[in-house]
């Protein structure tokens, strides 16, 4: 065993930091023993000396806290205390090799077996940003063409539809009184009503006036008569509902100087624009 991996994934109390607070985990083979602590981060706490596992090894969790090994992630200071549980992760276990090489501080360089030396896995940074470096100062000399304009397009508005129904249904009475439906179906729907209704006419003027400078640049899109479409007879069905009578009825009575105005808090349209 090399190492152990843990987390104590809790906050810390009173005047403690991340590194004040602590768990210990023993491990125990047949003719030794460790005691390992971990703070309350994510921390893989390598081992100061590699252990032996045999078949009667086993792990638990240590009440005692006494520790055999040092944590680099666990500070002690007055404020200090341990918690009853250690979240281990996993072991780090290897067999067979050599893994106790010594750490040269002369700057050499470490030998390892070819069968263990796994260098060919790493790229080579260093060439990687050579050729980067190279690449930047060829574009620095290179005048890049100024950035072409992107023309955003417009969406088409709800106006433009396909049936005789659909353009019923966007008709502004049709609008107001499916909002007006929808919310009457509770308190706070009756509150935000007359907001959603200012709104809904906001964006029904401008969908009429986009349609309009549509037209008038190009003749063409001009919307054909509600006869023409196959439909026709089913979309006046729909303007006899009770949705779209609704809405008129609202219409009509914001109309009329002071007919509707003493029923919502706003005033609000003065015309149907279908």
């Amino acid at each position: 065993m090399l190492g152990i991996h843990a987390w104590n994934n809790e906050r810390p109390k009173n005047q403690c930091s991340s590194y004040n607070v602590y768990s210990s985990i023993r491990v125990m083979t047949q003719n030794r023993q460790i005691s390992k602590s971990s703070s309350l981060i994510r921390l893989f706490n390598t081992l100061n000396t590699p252990l032996l596992l045999d078949d009667k090894s086993f792990c638990a969790f240590d009440e005692t806290n006494c520790c055999t090994e040092k944590s680099e992630a666990v500070i002690l200071n007055p404020h200090s205390y341990t918690i009853s549980y250690f979240n281990l992760i996993d072991f780090l276990l290897a067999k067979g090799g050599k893994w106790d090489y010594e750490i040269p501080f002369n700057c050499a360089n470490i030998i390892v077996e070819s069968e263990y030396d796994f260098d060919f896995l790493i790229p080579n940074v260093k060439a990687i940003k050579e050729i980067i470096e190279e690449y930047c100062v060829a574009m620095r000399l290179t005048k890049s063409p100024p950035p072409k304009e992107v023309i955003k397009e417009t969406p088409t508005p709800s106006i433009y539809l396909v049936t005789a129904t659909h353009r019923i249904h966007s008709h502004l009475a049709y609008k107001l009184g499916s909002a007006m439906i929808l919310n009457s179906k509770s308190l706070w729907g009756y509150i935000r009503m007359p907001y959603v209704l200012s709104y809904i006419k906001e964006t029904h003027r401008k969908e009429i006036a986009d349609y309009e400078a549509r037209v008038a640049k190009n003749p063409s899109l001009k919307l054909p008569p509600l006869e023409s479409y196959t439909d026709y007879k089913q979309a006046l069905k729909e303007k006899e509902c009770f949705t779209y009578k609704l809405g008129k009825a609202l219409i009509t009575a914001n109309s009329v100087r002071g007919g509707g105005e003493s029923l919502l808090i706003l005033p609000f349209f003065k015309k149907c624009v279908s």
